[in-house]
């Protein structure tokens, strides 16, 4: 079987056509688009509210949801979010934090060329080839 072709102007046409579609703000939202376009409503309506109370709310304002799928939905949208700010913060700063701490150990043994003393001893060579920081 044959596949088929695009010409130009078509893909041309489809982009231009993507980008404009791209511009204009979603009209539609499924109940769970909802509940994260609306979250930090949400969960400012629950600090003095029931999940009943609020998704009563929500049914009255048009959106169909139950207390129980309200309380799914928010819980889901915490946890990535909470996700989200772990991924973009602590690993970046706990990797570099490390491969400081390493490099200034390095440093250290490289500048000083003479035994290690502690106390008058002389302590043995230490051999860092061998040593990895786990992440």
């Amino acid at each position: 079987m044959a596949e088929k072709l695009y010409s130009a102007d078509q893909v041309k046409h489809c982009m231009s056509g993507l980008t404009e579609l791209a511009k204009q703000p979603r009209t539609t939202f499924t109940a769970f688009a909802a509940t994260a376009a609306l979250y930090d409503a949400i969960v400012a309506a629950l600090e003095h509210h029931t999940y009943e109370e609020v998704a009563k709310q929500l049914h009255g304002d048009g959106i169909d949801i139950t207390a129980g799928t309200l309380k799914q939905y928010t819980r889901r949208i915490q946890k990535q979010r909470q996700e989200n700010v772990k991924k973009t913060s602590t690993k970046r700063k706990s990797r570099s934090k490390k491969t400081s701490e390493q490099a200034d150990v390095m440093t250290d043994l490289s500048a000083d060329q003479s035994p290690a003393t502690s106390r008058g001893k002389v302590l043995p060579e230490v051999n860092l080839d061998h040593i990895r920081v786990a992440y």
